[in-house]
């Protein structure tokens, strides 16, 4: 399978759809199971919260059975995928019978409409094709490895692998049954968990909160993604409203105490950067079981739900990179090995997004439009405090949150979404200050939402109708994914029993068994210590090397080169989503014979 015939026009849409409508009945299921919907209802319908609780079990569940290659993952992910559809068709019949929607449901005013059309218009942007930079690196190519290989990669040289987590599962589920639009989608389901915990009908201005995180630019980015990162942040949201918003007595329940738990341990495996949340989230846990009497429970259930969700991945870093048990549960990466540590200081660098706090409002330029929080960041100036105990809780766990994540975390505004929402919530509950204030921070947030609308509706015109026909996508994808141009040369190039090393970063639009040279970024190729690495890609036999446009690392690997094969002036096109970024340039394309044999020594320098 490859990116080309993973997508078939009309089927891959509708069964990503269907795949999402499975995701909303397991939620349910488990929700049930565990006893927790009735608490879920008082901090939000349960109905948005269904497909991410969903997705999030479902990931939590996969990720230990897939990361050790013991079972036939392939049977694995079918089981998964058909059982999926199969509660999807059940969910139709079930909502067939009884006819669910009154028609009191849909009486909507000016601004209730404008909110709906905003959820439609995210929904039908997360049907586009996949196109985000990121998503054509690991988060699509480490599922195609998988569905390809029928195992689970381990190789120490792919450092962008290491960024990835129990989400990628989640898109292999998808990718398996040619659900292009699954990963999106699930992301979608991120905004409408968030959506449900921040939606009112009582207060007067009770559409502001929900208007200032639908039009939050960077959403734009994350929901035509296949970036894993909403739904856990959906995740989170709903933790966090369960946790300060509901009943304090849930805590004397068995079935909250090990949704919760579940929840905030599959996080951690999605994404490492939601470790710290968890375990301020942790600390507040143990604090009300104390308070009522369950901390014995709370210890037994957490050893249990931490052995069979975290545990797994401990053991396979351990296995895989040498991590000891401490360092593989409280670091994000191996940083011992050669490499790493570069991957981590960009990755916690200012980026082309600039340092907080230049992202908070307004973006660096308009191209970085949709790296911004928008003018969701000032609500806090607008809210209303009573200083008691419980506030002044939320309040500093809150400013814990973000002081952390600042000297240690990721600076980009992608980092702090989370927190964001956070703000909204106790924004909600909370209450405003003065009347006069908030009309007139309602009505910005208006011309923000009206801005960001459009944006959206562009997406959709632009993009989305990439999912109707095979000519259509291959016109957004030479528009709008960088590489695809690229990649398509170089498959009308090279055949089937190829292996590739590609220096673009968006080698999962290639057609070969193709290895991807994103290590060469983050090391001295001919650094003795980079011989590892050289070594495991020995072992893969790679017969020939693509490069581009100013033939990045073409010298320092030209001892491993042979004879230039292809060569184009045009090979590939500078394709981006944002228009404001889009140039109507071309750059060349070469593909060499590589040299697989003279390794490592053809790349590393010998030590005197």
């Amino acid at each position: 399978m490859n990116f080309t015939n993973i997508f078939v026009p009309i089927w891959s849409p509708l069964i990503s759809i269907a795949l999402l409508l499975g995701l909303y009945s397991l939620g349910k299921i488990i929700t049930k199971i565990l006893q927790v919907k009735n608490i879920i209802s008082k901090v939000s319908n349960p109905d948005y919260q269904y497909a991410m609780i969903g997705s999030i079990f479902l990931s939590s569940f996969l990720f230990p059975l897939v990361i050790f290659n013991n079972l036939d993952i392939r049977l694995l992910i079918k089981l998964i995928s058909y059982s999926l559809v199969f509660l999807a068709l059940i969910e139709i019949l079930n909502f067939y019978v009884s006819g669910k929607i009154h028609s009191k449901q849909f009486k909507f005013n000016n601004i209730n409409l404008f909110l709906f059309l905003f959820l439609i218009s995210y929904f039908f942007l997360s049907l586009a094709p996949i196109t985000n930079a990121d998503s054509l690196d690991y988060h699509v190519g480490i599922p195609l490895y998988i569905i390809n290989n029928n195992e689970y990669p381990g190789y120490k040289f792919w450092m962008h692998f290491t960024k990835s987590g129990s989400g990628e599962l989640l898109n292999t589920v998808g990718l398996f049954i040619r659900a292009e639009q699954f990963p999106s989608l699930v992301q979608f389901s991120g905004i409408l968990s968030i959506s449900g915990l921040l939606k009112q009908n009582k207060a007067k201005y009770h559409n502001l909160y929900l208007l200032l995180f639908l039009s939050c630019p960077v959403l734009i980015l994350l929901v035509s993604s296949a970036k894993p990162q909403l739904n856990f942040i959906g995740s989170s949201a709903l933790i966090f409203a369960l946790i300060f918003f509901s009943n304090e007595k849930n805590f004397q329940k068995n079935g909250f105490l090990l949704f919760i738990l579940i929840l905030l341990f599959s996080n951690i495996n999605g994404k490492f950067s939601f470790a710290l949340s968890s375990f301020l989230f942790l600390n507040v846990i143990f604090y009300y079981c104390y308070r009522n009497n369950k901390t014995y429970y709370l210890a037994f259930i957490f050893f249990v739900v931490f052995f069979l969700t975290l545990g797994p991945k401990i053991i396979w870093k351990n296995n895989i990179y040498g991590m000891s048990i401490i360092d593989a549960l409280i670091k994000p990466l191996p940083t011992e090995i050669y490499g790493y540590q570069q991957l981590y200081s960009s990755l916690t660098s200012c980026g082309y997004s600039g340092c907080i706090p230049t992202w908070l409002l307004f973006p660096n330029s308009l191209n970085t439009i949709t790296e911004t929080l928008g003018i969701g960041s000032l609500i806090i100036l607008f809210s209303k405090f009573k200083k008691n105990l419980k506030e002044n809780l939320i309040i500093v766990f809150i400013l814990l949150y973000i002081l952390l994540a600042f000297f240690y975390g990721q600076n980009n505004p992608r980092w702090f979404v989370e927190s964001f929402v956070w703000l909204l919530i106790i924004s909600k509950y909370f209450g405003y200050k003065k009347e006069k204030y908030i009309k007139i921070f309602y009505n910005i947030t208006k011309v923000q939402s009206l801005g960001v609308f459009f944006m959206i509706l562009f997406g959709v015109f632009s993009l989305t109708k990439g999912v109707i026909t095979d000519d259509l996508r291959d016109k957004v994808l030479s528009n709008s994914a960088n590489g695809y141009s690229l990649f398509k040369w170089s498959n009308s190039k090279l055949k089937n029993d190829d292996i590739l090393i590609s220096t673009h970063r968006s080698f999962a639009l290639s057609n070969v068994k193709t290895i991807p040279g994103d290590l060469f970024n983050y090391i001295d190729i001919s650094n003795p210590a980079s011989k590892d690495h050289f070594v495991e890609i020995k072992s893969l036999k790679p017969t020939h090397i693509l490069f581009y446009d100013d033939k990045k690392y073409y010298k320092k690997l030209s001892n491993c080169l042979g004879n230039l094969l292809y060569f184009n002036e045009e090979a590939g096109k500078f394709s981006t989503r944002n228009p404001f970024n889009r140039r109507n340039k071309f750059y060349e394309g070469y593909i060499y014979e590589f040299n697989y044999e003279d390794l490592p020594e053809c790349a590393v320098k010998k030590i005197n």
